[in-house]
């Protein structure tokens, strides 16, 4: 979209895209450059005009301006020696080779340091480490309210070794990743909302699933927005689980907020109070000696986090509950063992705490299947609060503190934004005891304090922040403890012969082949259709095992049970005719599939997978009806939109397909088939043009040249019949 930018003289450059910028506000413009032209002294004027000018204001044209970039960053680092030339054979790391030879010796290396940053904030993002959240600093007061490791000092926690604590590290499909040391794709985009968002992701190797992160700033908030895109883009059902894990720095006295009065460890094999348990209050760091996990359980707060009263600082997350349901407090603990890690992990620098979020899902491990083509998108919101003391609840209109201290109540709020005139309201039950009018910002929160009658109950305050419009930003009363009971732990399940039902067998063999224990899972599926040897659900499990193991002939047998007891198994049609591709029975495999898209289950996945079965078949018309089904059952799919171009690529419609393409681009920046697709689009629309160098250029930086990437990329040419192509990428 162009961008259009005027100037009015002695005045800021203003920037806006073209629907932010209607005629009439050009008009004042001109309107206001004659009046400056005529006095200077009118600039004071000129200012408050530009200032309630909607278009203006609404767009966020005078906020300070986002920046971003990325420019060296050298670190002190110690050596992690080159991996052994074969992959380690695990069930979690194959294809990967083990990073676990580290070394005591240190130097410097540099890194390609992404920054993005307004007034109030700056974060910083490390493609080269696993596309990680290095740190974000409040640059009101200088507090680094994500914890910024200042050495490269790897410890063995990953699950191929290497891995360093500090910022966020992004886990999907498995906890502590297998490439979190390794290189990652990334894309800086400048959004025409005026944000700025640092994208980092890759396809995972062991599943061919992708996942993103976007980190961006917004022009005058001090939110540093992580937007998450979680991609399944292969044609089975995928295991998975997603957790953000971030750290601060843990002083002596710091303290976590978690809204709940119940935790839970891993597996929910054990319950706590929270936050006081056996007399003891477990949320401050210095109160926990061993290493402990603990969740929340099923969470119905959108807000959680910490803060530090050394510091006057803390860090806040929000996200929508009903998606980011896991909110996870882990620490090494305060005893030796402990305290070990320190000197592992840094070169005297503070211990931390782990405040986890995961979407999906309130426990480690606990996974879930995403179906082929599935795409879950999804923001959280990380940002500081400072001064107000320990935080009692948060929105993105910032965070409260509301309590009572030697008969007064005592109550702040930090603000994400700016907010003039802004009304706090305090009330004591039904009666207002307390308003005021306030200009704050992140850089200066408020506080106040009112005197309270004797026997004052804190339960009966009720804080209200208004903004000048009238509308309420923030409302908090504390909610009285009703100190439930802890629930009964979690029993380990029976053995197969033991289960008393068919669900019981499926449902235990279901869970285990989510956590990756398909042997152990195979014990439940064998043992239920022993019993009942048409068992749908069950064969259907085990045909999609056999499938994936590549054992495509007993895959077919396993599926041909499901289909003869209910002639609407269309899950197991639906894989059948995958397994039938794999045999290149491709006849059989149009049948099965044309049949699974009768349930709207299926329907999406099974259109995408006929689209390339009959553009592979030389049919692009049926291909072209087989894709636009396929978009109007799943339009969050982007390869779906990317075989689409390839398609409309095939038929000669190359200005069709570059512009699809680009559509796919601008909701996936690290959409590596969309791109090549478009730059061959371009190069037979412009063979020698500048802007087909620029597009190939861009191609091969995203990729990196990395070879796993143009395998991938390879082999959806080739899905679709473009083996020329597929050779040219290799």
């Amino acid at each position: 979209m162009e961008v259009r930018a005027w100037r009015v003289p002695g005045l800021t450059r203003l920037k806006f895209t073209e629907n932010q910028f209607t005629e009439r506000n050009k008009k004042s413009l001109i309107i206001i450059e004659e009046m400056f032209n005529k006095s200077r002294k009118l600039k004071k004027d000129i200012l408050n005009i530009l200032f309630i000018l909607s278009g203006f204001y609404s767009g966020g044209i005078l906020s300070a301006q986002v920046q971003m970039y990325n420019k060296p960053l050298t670190l002190p680092a110690y050596g992690v020696m080159e991996p052994e030339i074969m992959p380690d054979w695990g069930e979690y790391h194959y294809p990967f080779t083990m990073l676990d030879r580290l070394t005591n010796v240190k130097g410097y290396k540099t890194y390609n340091a992404i920054y993005i940053e307004n007034e109030y904030v700056k974060a910083l993002v490390l493609p080269e480490i696993g596309g990680r959240l290095h740190g974000a600093l409040d640059k009101t007061n200088g507090y680094d309210f994500l914890y910024n490791q200042n050495v490269i000092k790897p410890g063995l926690v990953a699950l191929t070794g290497a891995w360093i604590s500090g910022g966020i590290e992004w886990n999907f499909p498995i906890g502590h990743r297998q490439s979190g040391f390794r290189d990652t794709d990334w894309k800086l985009v400048k959004n025409p909302d005026s944000t700025a968002t640092a994208w980092v992701g890759e396809i995972d190797r062991l599943t061919g699933m992708r996942w993103s992160v976007g980190t961006t700033i917004h022009p005058g908030r001090n939110w540093v927005e992580t937007k998450v895109r979680l991609y399944n883009c292969t044609p089975y059902t995928q295991r998975f689980q997603y957790w953000a894990t971030s750290a601060v720095r843990a002083t002596y006295d710091y303290q976590a907020v978690i809204p709940g009065e119940i935790m839970t460890g891993h597996g929910k094999h054990e319950y706590y109070h929270w936050p006081v348990n056996n007399g003891k209050d477990i949320s401050y760091w210095k109160n926990t000696a061993p290493a402990s996990s603990y969740f929340a359980v099923e969470s119905e707060s959108d807000y959680f986090g910490g803060y530090s009263p050394e510091e006057k600082a803390g860090m806040v997350h929000v996200a929508d509950h009903n998606i980011v349901r896991g909110k996870k407090l882990w620490t090494w603990g305060t005893a030796p063992a402990g305290r070990l890690w320190e000197k592992l992990l840094t070169d005297g620098d503070l211990p931390y705490f782990e405040p986890q979020a995961g979407a999906y899902s309130d426990n480690q491990p606990s996974l879930f299947w995403i179906m082929p083509g599935e795409t879950k998108i999804f923001s959280h919101y990380w940002f500081p609060s400072r001064d107000i003391g320990v935080f009692d609840y948060a929105n993105l209109e910032g965070s409260l503190n509301l309590e009572i201290k030697e008969g007064k109540a005592i109550f702040g709020w930090s603000p994400t934004g700016k907010n003039k005139e802004a009304g706090i309201i305090i009330y004591q039950g039904e009666k207002e005891i307390f308003r005021q009018k306030t200009n704050a910002d992140p850089a200066h929160p408020y506080k106040g304090e009112t005197t309270l009658t004797p026997g004052s109950d804190l339960y009966q305050l009720i804080m209200h922040v208004v903004a000048s419009t009238g509308d309420t930003l923030l409302t908090f009363r504390h909610k009285k403890p009703e100190n439930p009971p802890l629930p009964v732990p979690e029993a380990p399940a029976l053995p197969a012969d033991k289960m008393v039902s068919q669900d019981e067998l499926f449902l235990t063999g279901d869970e285990l082949n989510r956590y990756n224990e398909p042997q152990h899972a195979r014990e439940y599926y064998l043992e239920a259709i022993r019993r009942d040897p048409g068992d749908i659900r069950c064969n259907t499990a085990l045909g999609l095992m056999s499938l994936k193991a590549g054992s495509f002939n007993q895959a077919i047998s396993f599926f041909d049970k499901a289909i003869d007891r209910d002639e609407t198994s269309y899950e197991a049609m639906y894989y059948k005719g995958l397994s039938q591709l794999r045999i290149d029975d491709r006849k059989g495999a149009e049948k099965s599939l044309n049949r699974s898209s009768y349930s709207q289950t299926w329907y999406a996945s099974a259109h995408f997978e006929l689209a390339q079965l009959t553009s592979l078949m030389h049919r692009p018309q049926i291909a072209l009806d087989h894709i636009e089904r396929s978009i109007r059952g799943n339009g969050d799919n982007t390869q779906a939109y990317d075989v689409m171009a390839l398609i409309q690529y095939q038929l000669g419609n190359f200005e069709k397909s570059y512009y699809i393409s680009q559509s796919a681009i601008n909701t996936d920046p690290l959409d590596h088939f969309a791109s090549a697709i478009q730059f061959l689009a371009l190069s037979k629309l412009k063979p020698n043009g500048t802007e087909t160098e620029r597009l190939q250029k861009g191609l091969l930086d995203l990729t990196r040249r990395e070879s796993e990437n143009h395998i991938e990329l390879a082999i959806r040419f080739a899905r679709c019949g473009n083996y020329k192509e597929a050779m040219n990428i290799l």
